[in-house]
């Protein structure tokens, strides 16, 4: 397990010590704290001492030549609106002590030495399960949701992987944090960071603790991701053991992040309302899928399941031209229910079961 040397330089004891304490009581396995008043002792000790993180008071004249470049360096300052200083990460020192922890995270996953090699052996359990809209307005994102609300409660470790191109997880799931699925995607592209740790650090935790990452500043970043860039994605969280489930929430379309997302998804649950357009179209969806199926020598029809929402079983709104299809569930229409509480309500279903892997 990973600890990292953290050194704190900061002029108030009374801070010091309250962080200390937070730090032993919460992250005492994670990081190793070394905390300094006086900047002299302070150089001595990263001079003659492995450091990985340095959190310097910006009411001291740090200078930055004197820090090795092995050393990951941010400002600790006052102000919470106050993003970078002297071109370093500048970290609110008032911030919650869970979000100063990721903050340590993102940086030490900064350095190149950190920089996770992905396995080979494929040895990861994470259990992918992807959301799809057979048709605009059914209902896959509440569907989405209300599966990662149902496996939360179950004690489940679920992450709701929004990756749609529009996509607004905020909508169901809410925490504090200052990293977004952009920070994420830049990683990604770098090639240089360790992608493992940047998760941790930038995933967030709703209450109902379903892990989420906050949408992309601009929706053109999600847009420039590549269908290998979904592979490291998925490489990665398989091998980190950070979540027992990722459930991706996503729209209808071909391209090879979608194909991609498909391949690595073990099941793919198709969601309609039962009108004659929803049906039509998933129809020739299927038909389509075969087609792909055997051009890319894929296996993808064997994961779809079919998940009815705004109707019920005594309907007759079934999908009955494609034989031996499976069905997870009905889910009636939630009337005058915004988004989030139809999720919370259609979460305490049974359909999810055999989602469960």
């Amino acid at each position: 397990m990973i600890r990292i040397k953290l050194v704190i330089l900061e002029r108030d004891e009374n801070y010091i010590t309250r962080i200390t304490n937070a730090i032993n009581a919460n992250y005492s396995d994670k990081l190793e704290l070394f905390a300094f008043t006086k900047q002299d002792t302070f150089i001595d000790f990263i001079k003659n001492n492995k450091v990985d993180i340095i959190l310097a008071s910006d009411t001291f004249d740090v200078n930055l030549k004197e820090i090795p470049e092995r050393i990951q360096f941010a400002y600790f300052v006052d102000s919470p609106s106050l993003e970078s200083l002297n071109n370093k990460k500048a970290i609110c020192k008032f911030s919650k002590i869970s979000l100063i922890y990721k903050e340590i995270l993102n940086l030490y996953s900064e350095n190149p030495v950190n920089v996770f090699n992905l396995k080979k052996d494929g040895s990861g359990e994470t259990g992918i399960l992807t959301f799809l809209p057979c048709n605009g307005g059914d209902g896959a994102s509440v569907m989405a949701a209300a599966c990662c609300l149902n496996f939360a409660d179950r004690g489940r470790r679920v992450l709701y992987l929004n990756l749609e191109s529009f996509g607004t997880p905020d909508i169901f799931f809410d925490a504090e944090g200052t990293f977004n699925l952009s920070d994420l995607i830049y990683s990604i592209k770098s090639r240089k960071s360790n992608i493992a740790l940047k998760i941790e650090s930038m995933v967030k935790k709703d209450k109902s603790g379903v892990f989420f990452f906050d949408e992309c500043k601009v929706p053109l970043d999600l847009m420039e991701m590549t269908g290998e860039d979904i592979q490291i994605l998925f490489d990665v969280i398989n091998e980190s053991n950070l979540f027992d489930y990722v459930v991706v929430d996503t729209e209808m379309a071909l391209n090879d992040v979608i194909l991609q997302i498909m391949q690595n998804s073990n099941r793919l649950i198709y969601v309609t309302d039962g009108s004659q357009t929803s049906n039509l179209k998933f129809k020739r969806i299927y038909s389509t899928l075969e087609i792909v199926e055997g051009q890319r020598n894929l296996s993808l029809l064997p994961k779809i399941s079919i998940a009815y929402n705004k109707t019920n079983c005594i309907s007759n709104k079934y999908i009955e031209e494609i034989q031996n299809i499976n069905v997870l569930g009905w889910a009636g229409e939630c009337i005058k229910a915004s988004s989030a509480q139809a999720a919370h309500q259609i979460s305490k279903m049974s359909m999810f079961d055999t989602l469960l892997i």
